[in-house]
């Protein structure tokens, strides 16, 4: 066999391996961006929360922002 011949023997084989993996990548990735999908969704509603929470903090008593009472004697 000459040098030709097993460099296009090997090309084919390595052709036929990436084939193959990307038979099995095409077969997993549905189940895998789903779980990518719902791990977004719950980063969002984290995010979104925590944005929420932040927004809803206004002036306190002492007119202050924040979640902490100062006592301010005069």
């Amino acid at each position: 066999m000459n040098q030709f011949s097993e460099c296009n023997e090997f090309l084919l084989d390595e052709i036929d391996n990436l084939n193959e993996m990307d038979d099995i990548l095409i077969d997993i990735l549905p189940e895998n961006q789903l779980e990518i999908n719902n791990v977004m969704n719950l980063q969002y509603e984290l995010f979104d929360s925590q944005t929420q929470q932040s927004n809803n903090v206004g002036l306190n008593d002492n007119g202050f922002s924040g979640n902490r009472d100062f006592n301010i004697e005069e």
